[in-house]
């Protein structure tokens, strides 16, 4: 959706501090701005993730890159290789593994983060984000956009499989020990 487009939900960092210091009526764009909802009852009501949310989703997909990349150059001794991990040795695969386990860390934190937040935004500030996530809408806060249809999705699934089967593909075998 439109919301859902990077350069659509994250603005910069003197919004974002706006945000948090509770002034976040005063968004940037006024009253008739994309970022902010046209009949919520509560000030600063953003349609799609907050401008403190965007930089959460930032993190936590930053996160999970950093996840995938280093996990397929890492090698744990003890049950698991990434696949590309043969194309490397030493210093660079003890460098992936040791960046994938503070990842993991990094990343554990980051959803707990995020849950507790969206448990905050539910109970304590009674903005109904699971069910608005679930259903996709909520009533009295539908954007002006048209929704995105779902080709353009099923074009870049496919994409991404025929990236990851061709990845796949190329990748050396494991050596075998046994």
């Amino acid at each position: 959706s439109y919301h859902s487009c990077f350069g659509n939900f994250v603005r910069g960092p003197g919004t974002v501090v706006t945000y948090i210091k509770g002034s976040s009526a005063r968004l940037p764009g006024g009253a008739d701005s994309p970022l902010t909802s046209p009949g919520s009852d509560s000030p600063g009501a953003t349609l799609g993730h907050n401008p403190l949310g965007a930089y959460s989703t930032l993190a936590l997909l930053s996160v999970l890159l950093l996840q995938g990349v280093s996990g397929m150059f890492s090698i744990d001794d003890v049950a698991f290789d990434g696949p590309l991990a043969y194309y490397f040795e030493g210093d660079y695969v003890d460098l992936a593994s040791q960046w994938h386990d503070i990842g993991w860390n990094v990343l554990q934190g980051l959803v707990a983060l995020h849950l507790a937040a969206i448990a905050w935004y539910q109970l304590k500030k009674r903005q109904p984000l699971i069910q608005t996530m679930w259903f996709g809408s909520q009533p009295g806060r539908e954007s002006d956009h048209a929704p995105v249809g779902n080709g353009r999705a099923i074009v870049i699934i496919a994409v991404l499989i025929a990236v990851l089967a061709t990845a796949i593909n190329f990748a050396p075998e494991a050596p075998s020990y046994y």
